[in-house]
């Protein structure tokens, strides 16, 4: 499991159980952070999972 998937569930359950702007704000800018870890774990040559 990536790290950077983790972190997107706990933001999406996060902002659908408390439907506030600052929680939603808070999951807006998590989202890169996730999205690059994801893009770095994917492009590590030792990665077996490449394209989930």
């Amino acid at each position: 499991m990536k790290p950077g998937k983790a972190h997107l569930h706990v933001g999406i359950s996060g902002w659908r159980y408390v439907p506030d702007k600052a929680r939603f704000d808070e999951f807006l800018a998590q989202l890169p952070r996730a999205a690059a870890q994801a893009l770095k774990l994917a492009h590590l040559p030792a990665s077996p999972r490449q394209h989930l």
